[in-house]
């Protein structure tokens, strides 16, 4: 495994178990910039964990091959992100919002891969980056 990878791992891994202090020692420093202390690092927290059950819903859609609960927990991931954005970030006005036929084949293509070779969008789907560092990596 690469250095980048395995300090994207062990911070996951200091973020998820609310570790402000292995935080520190394995972030970036893009993201030390920030995340400059303990409360900060307590919305990341909060924030990582609610993006987890939005995206085990996800999941769960996919798996169930439910559209209505996959457009619900998009809303809901949508919605989280949307308040958390940072007042300072800059808006996207040219970004194109898919059509409802445009959403569904998506969807019924995220399904048939899962039916083909079992694997899952990583992260958020609309952070093609697969969420906060993971790299965007496949998950099961």
């Amino acid at each position: 495994m690469s250095k980048k990878a395995q300090s994207k791992q062990t911070t996951n891994k200091a973020i998820e178990e609310g570790n402000y202090e292995n935080f520190k020692k394995s972030a970036n420093p893009k993201i030390l910039a920030r995340i400059t202390n303990q409360a900060d690092f307590d919305k990341l927290v909060k924030n990582f964990k609610s993006t987890k059950v939005i995206q085990d819903k996800i999941n769960q859609a996919i798996k169930d091959n439910n559209y209505d609960a996959f457009k619900s927990a998009q809303k809901e991931m949508k919605s989280l992100r949307d308040a958390n954005k940072p007042a300072d970030a800059p808006s996207r006005p040219n970004k194109k919002t898919p059509t409802e036929e445009e959403q569904k084949t998506r969807f019924d293509k995220i399904v048939s891969k899962y039916k083909t070779d079992g694997t899952l969008p990583a992260g958020d789907l609309n952070n093609r980056k697969g969420g906060f560092g993971n790299g965007g990596h496949n998950r099961r």
